[in-house]
């Protein structure tokens, strides 16, 4: 949806097709954010793997911290919080 030219309106689709089916995830808006993150990532030319992004993403919906030894991997992800204990 949101590397669409009509976000919104692919955002009420996926919203009310949702709404039809039963989705299972560990927290709810992960996979918003996911979308919304992997396309930002995408426009600037900064790819990120899909698993990285998405435990990026659960830390964010969890309002967690994110530890680990790869700085310069995550901290092109907007409100991030990163720690590395290595260091």
């Amino acid at each position: 949806a949101f590397k669409s030219s009509k976000v919104e309106k692919n955002l009420k689709v996926i919203t009310d097709l949702s709404k039809k089916i039963k989705i299972v995830q560990t927290m709810d808006g992960v996979s918003r954010i996911y979308g919304k993150i992997k396309s930002e990532l995408e426009r600037r030319g900064q790819i990120l793997d899909d698993a990285n992004l998405l435990i990026a993403c659960i830390t964010l919906v969890g309002d967690n911290t994110l530890v680990t030894n790869n700085i310069d991997h995550f901290k092109r992800i907007p409100g991030l919080a990163i720690e590395n204990w290595r260091k």
